[in-house]
């Protein structure tokens, strides 16, 4: 066969080096056909010659080898291939009889699998093998992609948000990589091993749209192999499915690599080319691969810290509701042992009182029909009254503390929270009235019906309001009343909200403010004072299945939320 290369652009134009041998090196230092030229590789390529083909192969050269304008690694060589090897362009020249021999041969196949090279991302070295001490284009490229591993390293490692540093990653890879004109970070799921395409970006977003921006089939690729792959054109490449978002993007090159944290497989990072002028290289591959391996080590401190800090926020809320349940066992407990020791005493009690009431009656009877009202100094028909009136404030109490102690569920049937709420502001209207106080109802409409004891929210609200009222100051002092719908935990529950702008309450008042007979109350006081309003109320709304939860600070006032549940009554 006689077949041969012309320099027809280069330093050497003009030059014809015959292709005699089985296998021609071609570089710049030391090979058969030696060409100066800088950007050539010392070894940059290779003419194998067997009977009637040439085939034209890469030796991994640092800026790549083209035929025709078209990247390749390895090519079957026809009559008149243009070949450049970096500023120098030669072309393959053959006779006749070679020629047609050569096209006969099945050409579709001459780069079926020669534009894809792929490259083990678990390298050490992965910028500087290669590198040609002697190249100074080889050099200066190596600085430059390690400058740029430098500036990916302080940037991302200081971001732990994942979405956050999605998004720097991809902004980096435009920002160091010129040659790239869109690119995407993709992520495996840990549940369920899908892929995810977590973010993309173009350099263009003229005309832009949210379709996906990257080839499926290149992705596979590197899934497979666990290895970086670049292919230097998508639309011909035999080892890729020519996809429609491969033809509609216009892609020509690109190159998809592992995003990994030691052997731990994270993801993908894809980087494509679609402009003419771009063109993806080795020396790109290279430099995404090891962007792609700091990207996986700082993607997994990140989803680390971001799974640790739910974990956190879970045993928190975890926490916060075992105290809630513990603190309403405590006072649980609390009000049982009280319930225990009334219903011990409180007969023994009641039935004596009864006996000094009858006898203060009969006596106070006996000194009107006698008409005593006077013994000595002392009004003893006044000191009747005053004994009759401790009597039946001890029965009062006596009567508090038989109802606390009562074991008896409640008469529940369907009730509006609303009605209840008017009807106990109208009871209260001459306190109110007295305590110069204008109630804001802020009742919310439509409210569904809860299965309840009437009476006994009645009185939940009745102690709740007046222990509001005793802590206003009588000059401007304001009380809202708030009805509202809530969801909670999967449940509904109906809220009835109270807020006064009174004294409010000290955290220590407020721990203990659901103790029997625990009380802040002047005696004073016209209303209440026993210290067992709010314990009651604790145990009626937890009879009901509900809550009440109490938000103060001192001389800010405080808000008792009392919470029913709905869905109780929705099956009546």
């Amino acid at each position: 066969m006689s077949a041969e290369l012309i320099v027809i652009k280069g330093a050497q134009s003009g030059l014809v080096f015959r292709l005699d041998r089985e296998e021609t090196r071609i570089g710049r230092i030391g090979c058969d056909i030696s060409l100066a030229d800088h950007m050539i590789s010392r070894v940059h390529a290779r003419v194998l010659c067997q009977g009637s083909t040439c085939d034209l192969e890469d030796m991994g050269s640092r800026n790549g080898l083209f035929i025709n304008d078209l990247k390749v690694l390895q090519a079957r060589l026809v009559d008149g291939d243009q070949i450049t090897l970096g500023n120098t362009v030669v072309q393959f020249r053959c006779s006749p009889s070679s020629v047609e021999r050569a096209l006969e041969s099945d050409q579709p196949s001459r780069l079926t699998t020669t534009h894809t090279i792929t490259l083990d991302t678990r390298e050490r070295q992965l910028l500087t093998q290669e590198v040609d001490e002697k190249d100074i284009g080889s050099l200066q490229r190596a600085k430059s992609d390690l400058e740029a591993i430098y500036r990916v390293d302080q940037i991302i490692n200081a971001v732990l948000d994942p979405e956050a540093l999605v998004s720097r990653i991809l902004d980096i890879i435009l920002a160091e990589m010129p040659q790239v004109d869109i690119c995407s970070l993709h992520l495996l799921q840990d549940n369920t091993g899908e892929l995810i395409c977590r973010g993309q970006r173009r350099r263009d977003t003229t005309g832009a749209t949210e379709s996906p921006a990257f080839s499926t089939s290149l992705i596979r690729l590197v899934l497979q192999e666990h290895k970086a792959v670049l292919t230097y054109d998508a639309q011909q490449d035999g080892r890729l499915n020519v996809q429609e978002s491969i033809a509609f993007l216009h892609i020509r090159s690109a190159m998809c690599v592992p995003l990994q944290s030691r052997d731990h497989l994270l993801g993908v990072l894809q980087a494509n080319a679609v402009l003419v002028e771009h063109r993806i290289d080795r020396d790109d591959l290279k430099l995404l691969s090891a962007i792609g391996v700091q990207a996986g080590t700082a993607l997994e401190n990140a989803l680390l810290y971001e799974k640790l800090a739910t974990e956190k926020a879970a045993l928190h809320e975890a926490h916060e509701r075992l105290k809630s349940a513990h603190d309403g066992l405590v006072q649980s407990e609390k009000l049982a042992a009280v319930g225990r020791l009334t219903a011990g005493i409180v007969h023994d009690v009641k039935n004596p009182m009864a006996i000094i009431l009858t006898y203060a009656e009969l006596l106070e009877k006996q000194l009107k029909e006698h008409r005593i009202e006077k013994v000595g100094d002392m009004d003893v028909l006044d000191s009747l009254k005053t004994i009759q009136e401790g009597v039946l404030h001890c029965n009062e109490i006596i009567n508090r503390l038989l109802q606390f102690a009562k074991q008896a569920p409640p008469a529940k049937c369907l009730i509006h929270i609303n009605e209840l709420v008017e009807n106990t502001v109208v009871f209260l209207s001459h306190e109110m009235s007295k305590a110069r106080v204008q109630p804001d109802k802020r009742l919310a409409a439509d409210l569904p019906p809860i299965l309840a004891d009437a009476n006994q929210i009645r009185q939940v609200l009745l102690n709740i309001l007046i222990n509001a009222i005793q802590s206003l100051d009588t000059k401007d002092g304001k009380i809202a009343i708030i009805t509202e719908k809530e969801q909670s935990n999967g449940k509904t529950f109906v809220v009835c909200r109270i807020q006064d702008d009174g004294m409010g309450m000290t955290a220590d008042v407020k721990k203990r403010i659901f103790d029997p007979f625990f009380s802040t109350k002047k005696q004073e006081d016209s209303l209440g004072g026993t210290g067992l309003g709010l314990s009651v109320s604790y145990g009626i709304i937890q009879n009901h299945g509900g809550t009440i939860e109490v938000d103060s600070e001192p001389g800010k006032g405080s808000s008792f939320s009392i919470k029913l549940p709905v869905d109780a009554a929705s099956s009546c």
